[in-house]
């Protein structure tokens, strides 16, 4: 599949997790009577500002990092844990830039993301690489040293078959899947952390998503190899069983796997010895392992015929 992006955007922005050094000021800062409001210079043309406010009866505080045209610092956007679904804390973003060589003056967390998956909420750009979708959210970015606020940022995907010509556009990517919301584009961003998605829904997978399970060298070998034979002529499409016998499948094949996992450990292990290769076989079948296959070839003459 070839994929080429469409972004909206002008190419340096950038849209991730944590920000260092970054003058966007609270909007608390502007609700209700301020109070007392501090400022302290960091540098020429940065200052840090603490602001107390009262609002019908309740306090607020706000904090902010105002930046001046030509000031001595300069905002980067950076992720806090070299991947945008670490959802790691801002001192681990500091550090980061610190390792970078970066002189760190002050943070500032600007992006939103699902507190149980790590998942961002928004659109993420690094470097020009788009990695998460934007979902109507509104998106923090960063050009020439100058920070904006882009309300609706639009990008469209197209997907092409290099077979047919057939193209597709999938409306969300590297986000948890969903059976509803149309098709999810899912690749190498999608994590190493624990945000892969084992929801319903219709998804496609990028040739490079595999690479975030395989870490070790002979892992990565075994894959280049893989990938030269004609294993996709010869795997199994996705079909499923007929309505009718879903249920009589499912009980079949949670007795196939038991019994599969169980034996498998047995004969490895030695427990077992082989002489009773064929006894294991019987069991399959009295667990109806023939009748569960049948089903499968007609969901399989179905889906050729179709």
């Amino acid at each position: 599949m070839k994929t080429s992006t469409k972004i909206g955007l002008l190419r340096r922005v950038t849209a991730l997790a944590l920000a260092v050094v970054l003058s966007i000021p609270s909007a608390l800062a502007a609700a209700g009577d301020k109070k007392i409001q501090t400022s302290t210079q960091l540098v020429s043309g940065l200052s840090y500002q603490n602001t107390v406010t009262a609002n019908n009866g309740s306090r607020g505080e706000s904090f902010s990092l105002e930046l001046e045209p030509g000031a001595a610092a300069r905002p980067i956007l950076l992720q806090s844990a070299g991947t945008v679904y670490g959802a790691a804390t801002i001192n681990k973003a500091v550090s980061r830039a610190e390792s970078l060589g970066y002189h760190v003056l002050g943070a500032i967390n600007t992006d939103f993301f699902a507190t149980s998956t790590g998942v961002p909420m928004g659109i993420v750009i690094e470097d020009g690489d788009y990695q998460s979708s934007p979902e109507n959210e509104a998106a923090m970015t960063v050009t020439d040293g100058k920070v904006q606020l882009v309300e609706s940022p639009k990008i469209q995907l197209t997907l092409t078959n290099q077979t047919n010509g057939t193209q597709i556009h999938p409306q969300h990517l590297n986000k948890v899947r969903a059976a509803t919301g149309g098709m999810y584009l899912m690749n190498r961003h999608f994590s190493t952390v624990s945000t892969r998605t084992s929801t319903s829904g219709a998804g496609i997978q990028s040739e490079d998503y595999i690479e975030q399970y395989y870490s070790q060298d002979n892992q990565k070998k075994a894959l280049e190899l893989s990938m030269k034979t004609d294993m996709g002529e010869h795997m199994f499409p996705p079909t499923s069983v007929s309505e009718e016998n879903q249920d009589r499948y499912s009980e079949i094949m949670s007795q196939v796997k038991t019994l599969a996992d169980e034996m498998e450990a047995s004969f490895i292990c030695g427990t077992t010895p082989m002489s009773e290769w064929d006894s294991y076989q019987q069991k399959l079948k009295d667990a109806g392992i023939e009748e569960a296959v049948q089903m499968m070839q007609e969901a399989y003459d179905t889906y050729k015929a179709n």
